[in-house]
């Protein structure tokens, strides 16, 4: 009765978080667990104090056992077999993006054309593997670019475009250092989640023409 109380809550507070804008974050979840188990033992302290025990029978905790069996542990197993699909997704997408701007810069791998958010998820989630050993982008150093983009528009009457607008987006640029070791012809960039290895993929280096 204890758990199917403190899991009652803890789901109702997940739904509530999610409901008003909040992240399932690992430090949410362990905030919530926390704030459903203490509810669920205040409880029961409170009811030990007014000499009202919760009884249950053992009819009743053999069905909440199958219950959960037959319904809850199959709706877990698929909501995190379909969560994994995702993310392996997510991550294919993230890592086939990323590849076409890759360069090699003497000891360094350049990783061109990236947006803020997609630097936050490489140095999260991506490594580069060479033969020789492997590196994580978050020890990659990060610089910023600002892209200035320009908005044209041209119609019968005027022979030349004329300017709507020049719009600036910030763009980044990740440096990978190989710490004195050449830049290879070719590496494995692989995510990571864990300890399951989501998605790789390999990628040629192309020098950059000095020009």
């Amino acid at each position: 009765m204890f758990g199917l109380f403190a899991a009652a809550l803890l789901s109702g507070f997940s739904l509530l978080v999610l409901v008003v804008g909040g992240q399932p974050s690992g430090l949410t979840v362990l905030g919530l667990s926390l704030l459903a188990v203490s509810l669920a033992v205040g409880t029961d302290l409170v009811l030990q104090d007014f000499g009202t025990p919760v009884k249950v029978s053992p009819r009743f905790s053999y069905g909440a056992l199958v219950t959960f069996l037959v319904v809850a542990l199959p709706l877990s197993t698929r909501q995190i077999v379909r969560e994994h699909h995702v993310a392996l997704q997510e991550d294919d997408a993230l890592i086939r993006t990323v590849a076409q701007h890759v360069h090699p810069q003497g000891d360094t791998i350049v990783f061109e054309s990236i947006s803020p958010r997609q630097q936050e998820q490489l140095k999260r989630l991506v490594s580069v593997r060479t033969k020789e050993k492997t590196y994580t982008l978050a020890d990659a150093e990060v610089e910023s670019v600002l892209e200035e983009r320009t908005v044209k528009r041209q119609n019968r009457k005027q022979p030349t475009p004329a300017v709507i607008s020049r719009e600036q987006e910030e763009r980044m640029r990740l440096i990978l250092s190989l710490q004195g070791v050449p830049a290879p012809d070719d590496i494995t960039l692989f995510s990571r989640r864990g300890p399951i290895t989501t998605s790789e993929l390999s990628v040629a280096l192309e020098k950059k023409n000095p020009g």
